[in-house]
């Protein structure tokens, strides 16, 4: 299971420049030998994609676990915990794209930003995260990866711009695929809110009452829409948020459990262990011994 991994290793953008400046960057990664850790746990604010180029590898991300073979795509949404590790081949290798959540927004519609950022940026059990080979052949998916490995193999003056235009035919690839009817536009809209909100503030007594209001829904309204975009609950997302912030915190600070708790939102430190390993499958204590 990735989420009891010892360690979580968050990457800043800050150390990517060409993320910085052009809002994404592509390249191929090294050919990789057999049983190798090509990723160790790790989270980071861009939104990432694994396109296969050669031999086996399997990936976990948010408690799941694929097998990549050529031609197949992933992405890891933005924030999301991941990892990477090769099977028997001998040599394996993959071309990674990475993507500002900030670029999708200022890329898309006014009316439609807000839809667009939730579907590359928050957790659903309900959104598609892996595209096999067969099901991209002829797609805008495939056409912009392959634009993209073009560009990146004979650069030019306009590579920038080019590269660009192929990281919008991928995500509007993507977005046609699972795309909502208009009339749920501004459902969407709010459901993305919630979850922006759930993630800033998850530390404090929130309920889904206390923001189906802050939406100017009903409840009832709010729970189905939350669950139909999430695939979880209120309660369940809530903790699911605040056990991944605690595993983090227990795995790379010094904090007590206690504290932990209480940063996450836990005021109750024997409901917060109950919970921590409900989740992750150990508790907080076993996971700081880890």
């Amino acid at each position: 299971m990735l989420m009891s991994s010892s360690y979580v290793r968050e990457e800043r953008e800050l150390s990517k420049p060409e993320l910085s400046r052009r809002g994404f960057e592509f390249f191929r990664y090294r050919d990789l030998p057999a049983h190798f850790r090509a990723a160790d746990v790790h989270i980071h604010d861009a939104i990432e994609f694994v396109y296969l180029r050669a031999g086996s590898v399997i990936v976990n991300v948010d408690d799941r676990e694929e097998r990549l073979l050529p031609g197949d795509l992933i992405m890891f949404r933005s924030r999301g915990i991941h990892t990477m590790r090769t099977e028997e081949c001998e040599v394996n290798s993959y071309y990674t794209l990475k993507i500002r959540p900030k670029l999708i927004a200022d890329i898309s519609p006014k009316n439609l930003a807000a839809g667009f950022s939730f579907r590359f940026s928050a957790y659903s059990d309900n959104h598609k995260f892996i595209w096999r080979g067969e099901e991209i052949e002829g797609s805008d998916i495939l056409k912009g990866l392959s634009s993209l490995i073009e560009e990146y193999k004979s650069p030019s003056e306009l590579s920038d711009l080019n590269m660009l235009i192929s990281v919008i035919t991928i995500l509007r690839g993507i977005l046609t695929e699972d795309k909502a009817g208009e009339g749920e536009s501004q459902v969407i809209d709010k459901m993305y809110e919630s979850i922006m909100y759930i993630n800033t503030h998850f530390s404090e007594d929130i309920t889904a009452e206390g923001i189906a209001e802050k939406m100017n829904m009903s409840y009832s309204a709010f729970a189905r829409a939350f669950k139909r975009s999430t695939g979880k609950n209120f309660k369940e997302y809530l903790n699911m948020t605040r056990t991944n912030q605690a595993e983090q915190l227990l795995a790379s600070t010094d904090m007590s459990v206690t504290d932990v708790a209480t940063h996450c939102g836990y005021n109750n430190i024997s409901y917060f262990i109950s919970i921590y390993k409900r989740y992750k499958g150990k508790t907080p204590l076993a996971e700081r011994k880890n």
